[in-house]
């Protein structure tokens, strides 16, 4: 059997795109995911907010990168819009 992933942290990403209606900005942040969902966004997550105890964690650095959210089409033509 293989080993359960119950959280995720992704440390240090360039930017976080939240979607969040009054468009909050997140640059060189953490983001923390427990059990499939967000659990905080910030600075030094590892600190904050520890590992549990028998619970596996995964550490992604995404330092050069763009965090989106999932199930959410990142690419889109807009000129497709006026083809449907």
């Amino acid at each position: 059997k293989g080993v359960v992933v119950g959280e995720i942290l992704v440390r240090n990403a360039w930017h976080v795109a939240t979607l969040a209606d009054d468009g909050a900005r997140w640059t060189n942040s953490d983001l923390l995911l427990r059990e499939g969902r967000i659990a905080a966004i910030g600075d030094d997550l590892a600190a904050k907010h520890p590992a549990r105890e028998s619970v596996e964690r995964e550490s992604l650095d995404a330092s050069r990168c763009l965090v989106l959210p999932g199930l959410v089409n990142t690419h889109h033509h807009l000129y497709q819009t006026l083809q449907r």
